[in-house]
């Protein structure tokens, strides 16, 4: 997806990845537990969002963890 991870940060409870788009664009992905087995991520595109974009992260993300590709 040519994004390029800038900053990861996490504590006990939560956690923030922060990354570029290949035309520089920023991204932050939000990680929040939402139960025992259960995550809850945000996903935040520019200052203003970008919807497309976000739902092309979210399927990578749910593709990879049902292969592990």
């Amino acid at each position: 997806m040519k994004i390029q991870v800038i900053n990861t940060d996490k504590d006990a409870l939560s956690g923030t990845i922060t990354a570029r788009r290949a035309n520089d664009t920023s991204i932050t992905l939000t990680l929040e537990p939402t139960g025992v087995d259960t995550t809850r991520v945000k996903i935040q595109i520019g200052t203003f969002g970008d919807r497309d974009a976000s739902e092309a992260i979210q399927a990578r993300i749910v593709s990879v963890l049902r292969t592990g590709r």
